[in-house]
């Protein structure tokens, strides 16, 4: 037999298990738009409760013949629906599955949306003069850092408008998410210190901020595995103290979609112009729009402004843009309200839409169209073509028209990518979302099923060693302590023993642990071994009975506790405290250490006694023979039935050096009686690093700098670009953890338009692999 070759030993290796996965993920040449087969959603507290009850309905529209079932795991609800290619259906769930929550989880109150085929989710929360809705989106397009948009709250004549919120609905079991609130919540959390919830697949989170002129636009929501994210308002003024008021809601997309170019026309029937709002996803964003100075944005911050002309906006770095329907008496226009939609980036543009306005109850329902110049007159909809001489010119080079269309589902197709929002008015009333979007990614994320819960650690019967490390004899000249932390579980137990005779104390332990984390020691003459040290935190202990577990978001060090009954008349548990030092070392000048490097860490468990029974501790470090690094713990202990009291120990690290330091640190702490141990340490998220390849369909005309960008590249990758055929076309090498490509091939020569291939390797190593398409040659 012939041996294959390198090119055949490529396809056979890479391309076509990669195209066999595509067949089931995703129909080869098709990019992850607003349409998908699976979806996790849910609907943000509304005004229903002021006003008639609410009817919560989503309209589900197909290109095929298709059918599939909306399903709410805590309500136990299901209803299957059937679509006839090119309609809609409309399907009504229970308005209990609105989230009321203030601050807090709603157990698998996530709606739940399966289809046959690819299929278009619009969420209406339909209120008589109270209503909104949004573009639901599917869960290969969702990511893992999102920051809110919405609205702030007034107090206005007849009370307060309250109510700005958030809600994140979980797609997969044990999703760790963190949440930093922006420093115009005034609540319960504290802004700019960042909090934990976890999900299970199917559970929605929702934090209502309550406070009169708060807003928590801005909170960052990070999490390790893929979520949605609503920002909405109960119901508000738009603008400030403009009435009426009207609920406002939108399913947010993840900041790698958002974008830097952006056209927009005016609202249809509104004479007085719309209120935006610009959302800066990194520092120094500055940002540009037709007719206004410029505007420079930190990460997380806002401007907001009203435009009563077509829209050009650029940025800088990408931006979230926001339009917002003002109120009634803003343009003395009674049937009109607020409203909130999403407004997609130039690069989210398709060529096809199919998507539904509502089926009843809107006397006014409208389509913006935008499209580049050249595509004016080219659009349909429902098979007629727009009149090229309908459109307005956007400078420099877009166009944009005002449609008015019946209720139900509408078909757009062109042959040039162009944008659409949908919105419609009633009697102070009104609704609004983007038509669709194309948010082109290379690799859809699977959410498998509800798997058991999140894994717990387990309490050990040994007490934890005393570890040692001896670093190595190459002299170096630095002395850097780093404390690493990283996310974990904290385990509650509770342990339980029976003395023969005495009461039992049940002291609670909360400890908190504050870290210094860099000396740098300053070298003279001397040759010196410097070990890198990372020290870790376990108190450990020995339980005498089965502690029971709750699990919470926390970062390590994660300290448990298993205290040990002694064989009298009361119990002694024994918690020991176990840094760990983990040294290395490198070659540099001679040198010497300057004087007192002192390292400290803080340890504070507090103490919350049942009876009047007093615990002692008594710590004993053993350090180790030269060179020595000496542990200090000074207790202070007192608790009493009647409060609380807190015993801190102090460790002070004073290194001296010889050609093996070695560190041994045990701290010994002994109580009387049955305490129950609880760490508490401030969640810290800790979110890896992920490739993205983008944008895709890649133009390098429309492109940001002209090149696709690859993030996240390990240091000495490379990114491949291969031909359907397996032929090699070009490769880039990593710079600065990027890569770029600038559509050519290695003869300097823009590819043709088509899929490619790529992979990125390191080292021989494949670590990712997908599609990219180039979309027209420049």
């Amino acid at each position: 037999m012939k041996k294959p070759d390198k090119k055949s030993k490529f396809l056979l290796t890479y391309l076509f298990p990669l195209i066999g996965l595509w067949g089931v993920v995703c129909p080869l040449g098709a990019d992850i738009t607003n349409r998908g087969t699976e979806f996790w959603l849910t609907f943000p507290q509304g005004n229903g409760s002021n006003n008639p009850p609410s009817t919560l309905q989503f309209l589900v529209t197909c290109d095929v013949n298709t059918t599939g079932q909306v399903q709410i795991p805590s309500l136990a609800f299901s209803a299957p629906f059937t679509i006839t290619a090119g309609t809609s259906a409309q399907v009504v769930v229970p308005s209990s599955a609105e989230a009321n929550m203030t601050d807090g989880v709603a157990v698998g109150l996530g709606i739940h949306i399966t289809a046959a085929n690819p299929v278009a989710v619009y969420g209406l929360n339909y209120v008589t003069l109270a209503t909104d809705g949004y573009m639901g989106l599917p869960v290969e397009s969702l990511g893992t850092e999102y920051i809110v948009q919405t609205y702030y709250n007034q107090g206005v004549s007849f009370g307060l408008l309250l109510g700005s919120e958030f809600a994140v609905v979980g797609t997969q079991d044990c999703t760790h998410v963190s949440i930093n609130l922006p420093n115009t919540y005034h609540g319960s959390h504290t802004p700019g210190v960042p909090y934990g919830v976890t999900l299970y697949q199917g559970d929605v989170y929702q934090l209502q901020d309550l406070v009169n002129d708060d807003d928590v636009s801005g909170t960052i929501v990070n999490s390790d595995k893929p979520v949605a994210v609503f920002g909405a308002h109960v119901c508000d003024f738009v603008p400030y103290q403009v009435q009426s008021c009207n609920h406002l809601v939108e399913e947010l997309w993840p900041t790698q979609w958002w974008g830097t170019n952006f056209i927009t026309m005016p609202l249809a029937t509104r004479t007085g112009g719309d209120t935006f709002r610009f959302l800066a996803s990194v520092d120094g964003t500055i940002i540009n729009a037709t007719g206004s100075l410029p505007v420079t944005l930190n990460r997380g911050k806002k401007y907001e402004h009203i435009y009563s002309t077509p829209l050009h906006i650029t940025a800088n770095n990408p931006i979230y843009v926001m339009q917002y329907s003002n109120g009634q008496l803003y343009d003395n226009n009674s049937t009109s309200d607020p409203t909130m939609i999403s407004i997609p980036p130039v690069s989210g543009f398709e060529t096809d839409y199919t998507l539904s306005a509502p089926v009843s109850a809107f006397a006014g329902n409208y389509e913006n169209i935008l499209v580049p110049a050249g595509g004016q007159g080219t659009v349909t909809i429902d098979g007629s073509q727009i009149l090229a001489s309908s459109y307005t010119a956007i400078p420099p080079a877009y166009y944009g028209v005002q449609v008015s269309v019946g209720p139900g589902v509408h078909h757009l197709t062109g042959p040039v990518s162009f944008g659409v929002i949908a919105y419609g008015y009633d009697n102070a009333d009104a609704y609004g979302y983007p038509g669709g979007m194309l948010f082109s990614s290379n690799t859809p994320v699977p959410t498998p099923t509800p798997g058991g819960p999140c894994a717990s650690p387990t309490p050990s019967n040994t007490p934890t060693p005393t570890p040692t490390t001896t670093p190595t004899n190459t002299p170096t000249n630095t002395l850097t302590l780093t404390a690493t932390l990283t996310r974990t579980n904290t385990s509650t137990a509770t342990p339980s023993s029976t003395p023969t005779s005495s009461p039992t104390s049940t002291p609670t332990l909360s400890p908190t642990l504050t870290l210094t984390p860099t000396v740098t020691l300053t070298p003279t003459n001397s040759p010196t071994p410097t070990p890198f040290l990372t020290p870790t935190l376990t108190p450990t202990s020995t339980p005498t009975s089965s502690p029971t577990e709750s699990l919470t978001d926390t970062p390590t060090p994660s300290p448990t506790n298993t205290p040990t009954d002694t064989p009298s008349d009361t119990p002694t548990p024994t918690p020991t405290l176990t840094p760990t030092v983990t040294p290395t070392a490198s070659p540099t000048n001679t040198g010497t250490l300057p004087p007192n490097p002192t390292p400290t860490f803080t340890f504070t468990p507090t103490l919350s006694p049942t009876d009047t029974n007093t615990p002692t501790q008594t710590p004993t470090p053993t350090p180790t023979d030269s060179p020595t690094k000496s542990a200090t713990p000074t207790p202070t202990n007192s608790p009493t039935q009647s409060q609380t009291p807190t015993s801190t120990f102090t460790f002070t690290l004073t290194p001296s050096f010889t050609n093996s330091p070695t560190l041994t640190i045990s701290p010994t702490s002994t109580n009387t009686g049955t305490p129950t141990f609880s760490p508490t340490l401030t969640p810290t998220t800790v979110i890896p690093c992920e490739m993205h390849v983008w944008p895709v369909p890649f133009n390098p005309a429309r492109a940001v700098g002209g090149v696709l960008k690859v993030s996240c590249m390990p240091t000495g990758g490379s990114f491949s670009i291969y031909t359907l055929s397996g032929e090699w076309v070009g490769r880039a090498e990593e710079a600065n953890g990027m890569s770029f490509w600038d559509g050519r091939n290695q003869k300097g020569v823009f590819v043709s338009p088509g899929i490619y291939y790529y992979v990125i390797q390191q080292t021989g190593q494949v670590l990712k692999e997908g599609k990219i398409i180039v979309a027209i040659n420049p």
